[in-house]
């Protein structure tokens, strides 16, 4: 089921959220993530890296963004709205719980020069085992690791994209 939200439609994550709220915007913070040091400063109101984001507004100049690791879309509001004319913000993220955080973060604040994707990014390309629960079936909660042996645990695997390739797409 889908539903609209500040005029975009958006099927909600299918996991228990919650949705926080600072002076940026608002996000979606999946349950299995709250007891991070994060998601608790999102839950309270405060922002994340503020002096980051305060560096990042004042240099950002006309041109793109690129940013990895979105985890559940903390700095995405704050660097998309100090974007210019018809730049972009280009974020990643391979978790899917974190994925599907993020889209609804960006949905929440209608972002719409973002865009995401479920790849990490480094030196090759590659497709990666990415463990996100552990031996009992407990979500990691935002830590998920690389599988480097076969394991009995919940597995997604990881689209890995050369970040070089990658960047040559962009231009082209």
């Amino acid at each position: 089921m889908s539903r609209k939200v500040n005029s975009m439609s958006v099927i909600p994550p299918d996991f228990p959220y919650l949705t926080a709220v600072n002076a940026y915007g608002f996000y979606c913070i999946p349950e299995t993530f709250r007891k991070r040091e994060v998601p608790k400063l999102l839950m309270n109101g405060k922002i994340n890296e503020p002096r980051t984001l305060q560096l990042i507004q004042q240099f950002v100049g006309d041109g793109d963004i690129v940013s990895g690791g979105a985890f559940v879309g903390d700095f995405l509001p704050a660097m998309s709205r100090s974007l210019q004319g018809d730049a972009m913000l280009h974020s990643f993220e391979p978790n899917p719980v974190g994925f599907a955080a993020t889209s609804m973060t960006l949905a929440l604040n209608d972002l719409k020069n973002v865009k995401l994707s479920p790849v990490a990014v480094g030196r090759e390309q590659a497709i990666l085992p990415l463990q996100v629960s552990n031996a009992s079936g407990v979500a990691m909660g935002g830590h998920p690791r690389l599988s480097i042996r076969p394991v009995m645990v919940k597995q997604s695997m990881l689209r890995l994209r050369a970040l070089t390739i990658w960047c040559r797409q962009i231009v082209e």
